[in-house]
């Protein structure tokens, strides 16, 4: 993390795998999500959930991770007990949203940097801190893991009206999903 030239933050990062890599764009940091919940991909939905959805079918409850079809008022939350995941298409898939819950165990973990793209790629913490101790770090589906989210939180919320530090652990303390923009955007 940079500011006014000087490096503010370094840290250690898992980065997308080969078959996956990390996209180079540029963007806004506009804020901080913290308890986000996780909406996965559908190429996630089908090359990595469908196959363990398959082969044990308590995956899904034992992730946190709710099948929703629908959105808004039409939203409606189904059993996942009662899909035929043996069965299942890419149409069919395209059509559910498999949603994880706020909280330790979710894939970005408890921040996720707010910088909106086209590849949905952030910056976010992650229920895997022991990759940050390998010497190679290509684990992720594309984002960029943080070994220190709440540093970069606080990079990030710095100058903000009306923030500190212990905003970050009260909110956290919620477990309900919340966005804090900041006052500035940068790059």
């Amino acid at each position: 993390a940079v500011e006014n030239g000087q490096v503010k933050h370094e840290i250690k990062v898992v980065v997308g795998m080969p078959w996956r890599r990390t996209k180079d764009f540029k963007t806004q940091v506009t804020g901080v999500r913290i308890n986000p919940r996780w909406t996965a991909p559908l190429s996630i939905k089908m090359q990595d959930i469908l196959p363990k959805v398959q082969e044990d079918t308590n995956y899904l409850v034992e992730k946190g991770i709710e099948v929703i079809r629908g959105y808004g008022d039409n939203a409606v939350t189904l059993d996942p007990y009662s899909i035929d995941w043996q069965n299942m298409t890419r149409s069919e898939m395209s059509g559910l949203r498999l949603v994880q819950t706020s909280g330790d165990h979710n894939a970005l973990g408890r921040v996720r940097i707010l910088m909106p793209n086209k590849y949905d790629i952030y910056f976010h913490d992650t229920n895997h801190p022991e990759f940050f101790e390998r010497g190679q770090r290509t684990y992720s589906s594309g984002c960029i893991r943080l070994s220190e989210p709440d540093n970069i939180a606080q990079f990030v919320m710095n100058g903000t009206k009306d923030w500190s530090k212990a905003d970050l652990e009260a909110i956290k303390a919620t477990f309900k999903e919340t966005d804090v923009k900041i006052d500035k955007p940068f790059p």
